[in-house]
């Protein structure tokens, strides 16, 4: 049993932390604090700090909507049903642990608006004939599930059918867990800032995932990190740092349903099989990723088609940098492509591509195009920088000065030519949205127009998020006006 010393400084912590982590309750009224240590074996249980209960869900099912339950530290066997709008706290995450035994759901969350924060969840039950049991298992809305260690589960948090939307989890460690993150028909949840090592695969999406954030996770070898399918849509995943070994750092698979109109952007990706992988998807957007050190493609589209690839920094890849199969109309443009084996490889009828501006740098073979595309904007009279033809012993010659090589480049494999070659690396005008050359009022007008968006929203507009983060404010605006005026040379 603890000593009631130690109860009164923890009373004063308790109130403090548990307002950090309490979501409002919906039905109104006084909240009430109830709590559980394993110490107390001998009673009485009435759940006061004085007394109280030997077993968290006894407090549980004795607390109302709104109130908190407060765990002192000790390991809890028990397989807890959450099915009322409570705030389940833990007294230090280190040492507060719900242990499922190897069986079952340790946390079957039923009620909506729940928040646990300060455990250890650890031991479910194996995923056997579709068995499905988890460290959190949420079948309901609106919870908040923060600051939690989640171990050796089949899934460290799963929904699952149950249409579970609108979740927060945050600030939370997966390690051990076959899936560390899973959801399935579940839309606009926000997972943030968690750290998954040692998981079969980080974070999934599954069936019909839309508008979800995943954002400024870290992934740490994973088999996987984070992996859509099945006509999951218009979910954001930016600024997450994935290092293997793994097989793929993000991957769009949409053999039974496309992936469309997802947003990847500026996520760290080292050390997997593929960096950034879509198979069978549609109108999604790559930007501002680095994408390194992976053991096969850096970027790879197969049968996917009118994609965005844009201002990647893609490099030191051991065989392809960008791969395209069976991919057509997709934009590739801006990316710093080097130090790769091949820089850009087109096979498998992947025509009609749309592929400049891009620095391609002493990669072993910068571009090999089997099929028909187009490497250069007739509009704007550019094409690619390419590393080996760039001086006169390489037959890049410009007479007129026009900063375009005078012939074009001729790409390796098949017809294809480079008509307006870079003669130098490009250099991006950050805040050129309209990409004429100019930051002007033009592109001011661009970002005011799509203010206050964000992927899902039919006035945004990716080249006017200047930081991608997925919204169109103030803090694009800022970038803006302080490259205002300036133009390329």
């Amino acid at each position: 049993m603890k000593k009631i010393t130690s109860r009164v400084f923890t009373i004063v912590i308790v109130v403090l932390f548990v307002g950090m982590c309490t979501v409002q309750s919906r039905y109104g009224g006084s909240v009430g604090m109830i709590y559980v240590d394993d110490d107390n074996v001998d009673g009485p249980w009435d759940g006061s700090l004085e007394h109280p209960f030997q077993y968290l869900q006894d407090g549980i099912n004795v607390a109302n909507d709104g109130d908190s339950v407060y765990v002192f530290s000790g390991v809890y066997y028990e397989h807890v049903v959450v099915d009322k709008t409570i705030t389940l706290q833990g007294e230090d995450a280190n040492c507060t642990v719900i242990d499922g035994g190897g069986s079952g759901d340790v946390v079957y969350v039923s009620a909506d608006s729940v928040s646990i924060c300060g455990f250890t969840i650890q031991n479910s039950g194996p995923d056997l004939l579709g068995g499905y049991d988890a460290g959190i298992d949420l079948r309901s809305d609106g919870n908040t599930i923060t600051g939690n260690f989640i171990i050796d589960n089949t899934y460290g948090i799963l929904t699952y059918v149950y249409l579970s939307s609108c979740n927060s989890i945050s600030e939370s460690e997966f390690a051990g867990n076959s899936y560390g993150i899973y959801l399935w028909f579940s839309s606009e949840n926000i997972i943030s800032r968690n750290i998954l090592t040692d998981c079969g695969v980080g974070i999934r999406l599954d069936t019909s995932c839309s508008n979800n954030c995943i954002e400024k996770n870290m992934m740490v070898n994973t088999d996987g990190g984070v992996f859509l399918s099945c006509s999951s849509n218009y979910n954001i995943i930016i600024n997450n740092q994935i290092v293997g070994p793994s097989s793929s750092g993000v991957y769009l698979e949409g053999t039974e349903g496309s992936c469309i109109c997802n947003y990847i952007a500026g996520n760290y990706i080292n050390n997997s099989i593929r960096g950034i992988e879509l198979s069978d998807s549609y109108d999604n957007i790559i930007i501002e990723n680095t994408v390194t050190n992976n053991s096969y493609i850096g970027v790879s589209l197969v049968d996917s088609h009118n994609n965005i690839i844009f201002r990647n920094i893609i490099y030191t890849n051991l065989y392809v940098a960008i791969f395209l199969g069976y991919s057509s109309v997709n934009t590739i443009l801006k990316n710093i492509v080097k130090y790769n084996n091949y820089g850009l490889w087109a096979a498998y009828s992947s025509n009609n591509n749309m592929i400049y501006y891009n620095n391609f740098i002493d990669n072993e073979q910068n571009a090999y195009d089997e099929c028909t595309n187009t490497w250069y904007n007739e509009a704007l009279r550019q094409g690619n920088y390419w590393s080996d033809f760039d001086e006169p012993d390489e037959g890049a010659y410009d007479n007129n000065l026009d900063g375009i090589v005078d012939d074009p480049y001729n790409i390796p494999g098949g017809n294809n030519q480079d008509m307006y070659p870079l003669v130098n690396p490009l250099i991006p005008i950050i805040g050129d949205v309209d990409d004429d050359g100019d930051v002007d009022q033009s592109d001011l007008g661009i970002l005011l127009a799509a203010w206050d968006t964000g992927p899902s929203d039919p006035n945004w507009n990716f080249w006017a998020d200047l930081n991608c983060d997925a919204h169109i404010s103030q803090s694009d605006l800022g970038i803006l006006l302080s490259h205002y005026n300036r133009r390329r040379i």
